[in-house]
């Protein structure tokens, strides 16, 4: 996923997107949650 839609996911849904990005992370992708949690960081520190 790129981190231009990503960025646009957490802009149009806000707090629930990180909350559904997150849950998505621990339940449904098998990749370590430090790497979702990076990119949360990653995301919303490009945006400010």
């Amino acid at each position: 996923m790129e981190m231009e839609m990503l960025l646009q996911f957490f802009e149009d849904n806000g707090y629930l997107g990180i909350f559904l990005w997150l849950w998505l992370g621990i339940f449904g992708l098998p990749v370590p949650n430090e790497i979702i949690s990076m990119t949360v960081g990653l995301a919303f520190l490009r945006r400010f």
